[in-house]
């Protein structure tokens, strides 16, 4: 673009062909070095320098050459550039405009090109005003799907999605963004000769993009103009995957069994926007099944609202009984005003996720009375087969009292527990009642010392469990398939596997 336009500028004045190029080029390191010296403008610049000398030496300027030369030249100066996303993004998209862009043009090229009997000599006005502009059409749309085509692997690997609104995006912001470009150029070049000249052409340019942002926001929200996609799996899926978040003394755990997915908790507003929607995001969702809120405490559900606008669960749940939780309130409150509806679940109540992946609600009873929040925190024990995990949320002391003098069947091989912020839990007489192979354990609060954790820690390694601390092993990911299951820690390569009971 900016090559074209000095070209233009330069071309009434009848200079010599080698001043304009090399006055080109100049232009062109000038505005490399103004833009930061990104990646894209500089492979363009290179690939520009080289194509443009050529003609100085009377030489044929070949398209794949210059791009070879110009990702040569640059690795030589940094080798890192090479596992750089935009290092990759901007040669390989380059690559693939200039192999498919000139197929695709002549395809398209020939659904409005006129009788190929009848001379071009004899063809009238009309034909030729639509043969030109069918032309220059099919000139747009060949590079454009290039493009796209050549954006997808990339796209899809370090974003998620998969867009084919933005062939429509790019289609209608190119030009616009030729028309910017071309407004700066004309403020520059006018801020010598009258500063009023100048601010109009601000003022133009300002308009125009926002034009273009307007074009690119209408066309993110065509529908299905974009979806997100997650990166493809060689083995064979298992039954029931289970991923609980590090959001510290927050909570958010994700279950995926078959199609469904389901989100236990969604944390506040900063743990959501950081952590859980891109994770979510990565995994390629964009509807829940199922969103349940296991209390009311603001580390958990605060993010609620942010996070029923970005997914649309099909099913939203939570217990039946009230807490006195501002955070809850407002949620209600905030979903009476959309007139959204919601499954309470209390214990004996049954959550059924697949076939044989099931969430049986153990805690609270009807009528309980407590005063926490995390003491009436919802304790799912999830089945699959012959594995069991029990999650706790954020439960302390008197949950788990509760559980052992009401509940017979504890057992489980998988522990997930938050920390109560005033409260004990992971007690002895839990962990022996519950014997789990492993458990997961949540990250201590602020100001919590965290001499008593590694006690704890200490206590129940002894008895043969192990434990993935999140605030040395970050999230967790469990696997569960028929013949066992397997844990990995995000952050330091710890491992579990097991068979099931």
């Amino acid at each position: 673009m900016l090559s074209g336009l000095v070209f233009y500028l330069l071309k009434p004045f009848g200079l010599p062909r080698g001043f304009n190029v090399v006055t080109v080029i100049l232009v062109l390191v000038a505005y490399t070095l103004i833009t930061g010296l990104r990646t894209s403008s500089l492979r363009a610049t290179i690939m520009a320098t080289l194509l443009l000398s050529a003609t100085l030496f009377d030489r044929r300027a070949l398209s794949v050459n210059s791009l070879a030369a110009a990702a040569l030249l640059i690795l030589v100066c940094d080798t890192n550039q090479l596992f750089a996303p935009g290092f990759q993004f901007s040669f390989t998209l380059v690559f693939i405009i200039i192999v498919l862009a000139a197929p695709l043009q002549r395809w398209f090229d020939q659904f409005a090109q006129p009788d190929p009997f009848l001379p071009r000599l004899l063809w009238s006005l009309p034909v030729k005003c639509r043969a030109w502009c069918w032309h220059k059409f099919s000139v747009a749309l060949g590079v454009i799907l290039a493009s796209w085509i050549g954006s997808l692997l990339f796209v899809a690997g370090y974003f998620h999605l998969f867009s084919p609104g933005s062939i429509v995006a790019n289609f209608l912001a190119v030009p616009v963004a030729f028309a910017v470009l071309s407004l700066g150029l004309c403020s520059v070049l006018t801020a010598l000769v009258s500063l009023k000249i100048t601010a109009l052409f601000n003022n133009a340019n300002w308009f125009v993009a926002q034009m273009m942002l307007s074009v690119l926001h209408h066309s993110a929200n065509l529908p299905n103009g974009y979806i997100y996609v997650e990166n493809p799996h060689t083995l064979h899926p298992p039954k029931c995957e289970l991923t609980i978040l590090d959001l510290g003394e927050g909570g958010a755990a994700h279950v995926r069994a078959g199609r469904i997915d389901w989100l236990l908790d969604c944390g506040d507003d900063s743990h959501y926007n950081h952590t859980v929607l891109p994770y979510l995001r990565s995994r390629g969702i964009n509807c829940l099944d199922g969103l349940l809120f296991t209390h009311g405490s603001a580390r958990h559900i605060g993010a609620a609202v942010t996070t029923i606008g970005d997914f649309h669960p099909a099913l939203l749940a939570e217990s039946t009984l009230s807490d006195r939780s501002s955070t809850r309130r407002k949620l209600h409150q905030w979903l009476v005003q959309q007139r959204r509806g919601k499954g309470l679940y209390l214990r004996g109540d049954i959550i059924r996720l697949g076939d044989d992946v099931r969430m049986r609600v153990l805690y609270p009873p009807a009528g309980l009375k407590r005063t926490a929040a995390g003491d009436m925190a919802l304790v799912l024990q999830l089945e699959t087969g012959h594995t069991r995990a029990l999650l706790m949320s954020a439960s302390g002391f008197s949950t788990e009292q509760w559980l052992l003098e009401n509940e017979p069947d504890l057992r489980s091989d998988i522990l997930i527990k938050g920390q109560h912020s005033k409260d004990l839990s992971g007690t002895p007489n839990f962990l022996a009642r519950v014997a789990p192979k492993m458990i997961v354990c949540g990250a201590l609060g602020y100001g919590q010392p965290v001499s008593t954790l590694d006690a704890w820690e200490a206590d129940a390694t002894a008895q043969g469990i192990t434990v993935f601390r999140q605030d040395k092993a970050g999230a967790v990911h469990i696997d569960i398939r028929e013949e066992g299951y397997e844990a990995r820690a995000f952050l330091g390569g710890q491992t579990f596997r097991s068979r099931a009971r």
